[in-house]
């Protein structure tokens, strides 16, 4: 509950100090006196965006502060959500919140005298208020918002939570496992190219500075084959076929032989010239060949090398890269080839997992259809109940469950509020109901309903008691007191109904305007003549009728 709430500044309110007490408050005051103003204040206390125009003329900047004392179980989870934010736990329970606004510039936030976000101030406001503001019955049309009371009176809302978290995720691997579908052409051409490219080069098992030393390589093989072949030639030349050096000396010596047989004398000197010669030619053939086979020559090396080398050039050309290039970029290949393979697994993975996830979710959806059918006729009989005395005779509600062919965020089940005006009539769906008085009663009737298991501990309601009165107003009065048996309920109202029954009455006089204020509970006196001011004017007649009103909640209705 709000134990202390002050505000700064805030429009026509130079400061005010408020004291709420617990149980049902009733706000009360002229037309412009500030009442919704202090609506404002707390709606910046539950986080909502600043009006910088709310800045009043009184002071630089606004001022909202408030300290809120949480139940045992609820300080447990604000404490958690504040560890995690870093920011002090509650003293002995109590939340202490202040928020600056300024006309320029960012506002401040602080959550137990330490700076906090905005976000944080939306989240711890989910857990301590709930604020009902002219508008909020319009909310109730909202299908979202009807499944959302439906899970809050089945208690599902760890449920739902869970639910959300994993269908968020869901989506999330669904989007991924399209871009990896839609990526998976263009994954695997990469692919095949690496994978060639990688079958070329690695067949050569290139290795860095090979293309210089193989050159070489080639050069110094090119010379020895040109030596093979000139030696071989000699070698021919000198002593191969008939037609050789050696062959031609032989023949020469035969001619040699006649002569000498013929003339001894003469041809003795040709004999010797010719032996020299052939020796000399013999020794020169024998060191040819000795010289050709210590040559470093294998068969078919030069045609390797060759080969070797043209695939070489050939790879450079094709791809368009030096020979060191080449050899990089190998590496570059496999580790783009490994990165493309783990994408592909990956993929592979998400897929998996979003089709997993899809069967559980279908699995959990299954499960809150199951359970929200069973609550929807019990919220219904029990919101039916309470809207007999609120002025609907024997109108009902009925809350029809209608399960989805696909999923949505919270489940797969779309919740529709239908009224029956009467047993007679068909249901007709709740956004037929005209007029906003009624559907603010309906809203009441919910909230009745939701107070037990509703673990927010205050309640705003800001003129919820528009086009209501009579009767049914006092019924209002009357919901808003069994409603503050589990909250505190705070209501800015125009109803004298509604302000004579609550537990603390405070008025908002047309004099406050730029001054500062202390509210204070109004007693005996002091509210008679609100009252009497509410319900027309300061008369003795309105005044007799406010003692009347006040006796009503002194003779004993429910509080």
């Amino acid at each position: 509950m709000i134990r202390l709430l002050t505000v700064q500044n805030l429009a026509v309110i130079r400061e005010l100090v408020w004291e709420p007490a617990p149980g049902f408050n009733a706000l009360s005051g002229e037309t412009g006196a500030g009442k919704s103003i202090v609506v404002d204040a707390l709606s910046l206390l539950a986080g909502q965006r600043a009006d910088r125009q709310w800045v009043g003329p009184w002071a630089s900047v606004l001022v909202v502060e408030a300290e809120i004392q949480l139940p045992g179980d609820l300080s447990q989870k604000v404490d958690s959500l504040l560890e995690r934010s870093g920011i002090p736990a509650c003293e002995e329970g109590i939340l202490r919140l202040k928020r600056v606004v300024s006309p320029e510039g960012p506002g401040r936030q602080f959550v137990n005298g330490a700076c906090a976000t905005l976000q944080l101030f939306r989240e711890l406001g989910s857990y301590w208020i709930e604020i009902e503001g002219p508008y909020a019955p319009q909310l109730l049309l909202s299908p979202e918002n009807q499944l959302a009371l439906l899970d809050r009176y089945a208690g599902l809302g760890e449920e739902v939570e869970a639910f959300e978290e994993r269908f968020a995720l869901w989506q999330k691997l669904g989007l991924l496992a399209r871009k990896e579908e839609e990526n998976a052409p263009l994954r695997t051409a990469r692919k095949r190219e690496l994978q060639k490219f990688l079958s070329e080069v690695e067949e050569l098992s290139l290795e860095p500075g090979e293309e210089e030393r193989l050159s070489q390589e080639l050069q110094r093989a090119t010379y020895v084959q040109e030596l093979l072949e000139i030696s071989s030639g000699l070698a021919q030349l000198l002593e191969e076929g008939q037609g050789s050096v050696l062959s031609l000396l032989a023949n020469a010596q035969r001619f040699v032989g006649q002569w000498a047989r013929r003339d001894p004398s003469r041809a003795q000197e040709a004999i010797a010239l010719l032996e020299n010669a052939t020796v000399c030619l013999k020794e020169l053939a024998l060191q040819v060949s000795r010289y050709a086979s210590s040559l470093p020559w294998e068969p078919g090396a030069l045609a390797a090398l060759e080969a070797r080398f043209s695939r070489m050039q050939e790879l450079k050309r094709r791809y368009g890269v030096s020979f060191g290039e080449l050899v990089d970029r190998l590496e570059e290949a496999k580790a783009e080839l490994d990165l493309l393979e783990e994408q592909e697994r990956r993929a592979k993975e998400i897929v998996s997992q979003t089709e997993s996830l899809e069967r559980e979710l279908g699995e959990r959806a299954e499960l809150l259809h199951k359970h929200r059918f069973e609550a929807a006729a019990a919220l219904a009989q029990a919101v039916s109940a309470e809207l007999g005395p609120l002025g609907f005779g024997k109108s009902s509600l009925r809350v029809e469950v209608q399960k989805l062919p696909h999923l949505r965020p919270a489940g797969a089940d779309q919740v529709e509020f239908l009224f029956l005006a009467s047993p007679h009539l068909p249901p007709s769906p709740l956004r037929d109901i005209a007029s906003s008085g009624e559907l603010a009663r309906v809203l009441l009737a919910l909230k009745c309903v939701l107070s037990v298991v509703d673990p927010v501990p205050v309640i705003v309601f800001d003129e919820l008691d528009a086009h209501v009165g009579g009767e049914t107003a006092w019924q209002v009065a009357q919901r808003l007191k069994t409603l503050a048996k589990n909250h505190q309920v705070l209501c800015v109202t125009h109803q004298p109904q509604l302000a004579s029954q609550a537990d603390a009455h405070f008025a908002i006089p047309k004099t406050a305007a730029g001054f500062s204020l202390v509210l204070s509970p109004l007693k005996g006196e002091e509210q008679e003549e609100e009252l009497a001011r509410m319900l027309g004017g300061r008369t003795q007649e309105s005044l007799a009728l406010a003692r009347a009103m006040v006796s009503r909640r002194t003779a004993g209705l429910p509080k």
